[in-house]
């Protein structure tokens, strides 16, 4: 019965189709509800790393890293960096609505994002990685605010106010 329930739940088959994986994170993005699912798809990926460490031709652990590393890259770029850059966008579009300078949005025609979903996830884990979506998000955006005020002085206070409502 544990030989069935194993092998009805390895998740090594997502190995060998791995190109499905970004379309797959790009749609949790898109549909911020889904982001529950994120750490359970993350673990059936990390049931190939049983396989990988078991290789005779290369070194077990160097294709299991680098397994780690492609899943690291494809989490930072299909989730971390939009959710961190659609913040940030947010962000300065409040403070400029704040100043006057820009036109209302629609949020019937637009919808609105709820990217705070991301930033509550406990940190998901994959293998010997952990990719925490929230400090992410607030080093991204500190190391922005640093640097337009390290460019741009004269704006300190919309960068002030950003960081605040952050």
């Amino acid at each position: 019965m544990k030989y069935r329930i194993n092998s009805a739940c390895d998740g090594s088959v997502l190995y060998w189709i791995r190109s499905i994986i970004p379309p797959y994170f790009q749609n949790v993005f898109k549909a911020p509800e889904k982001s529950n699912q994120l750490q359970y798809v993350l673990s059936a990926m990390e049931d190939a790393t049983k396989f990988l460490s078991k290789a005779v031709h290369v070194e077990g652990k160097d294709l299991c890293d680098l397994y780690a590393q492609e899943v690291e890259n494809t989490v930072k770029q299909c989730i971390m960096i939009p959710t961190s850059n659609d913040i940030d966008d947010e962000l300065r579009f409040q403070v400029v609505k704040d100043v006057g300078l820009h036109k209302e949005r629609n949020p019937f025609e637009e919808g609105v994002r709820r990217l705070k979903v991301f930033t509550k996830l406990k940190p998901l884990v994959f293998y010997n990685r952990m990719f925490d979506i929230k400090s992410y998000v607030e080093h991204h955006l500190d190391q922005m605010f640093y640097d337009e005020c390290a460019v741009t002085q004269h704006k300190w206070k919309g960068f002030e106010e950003m960081k605040n409502l952050a």
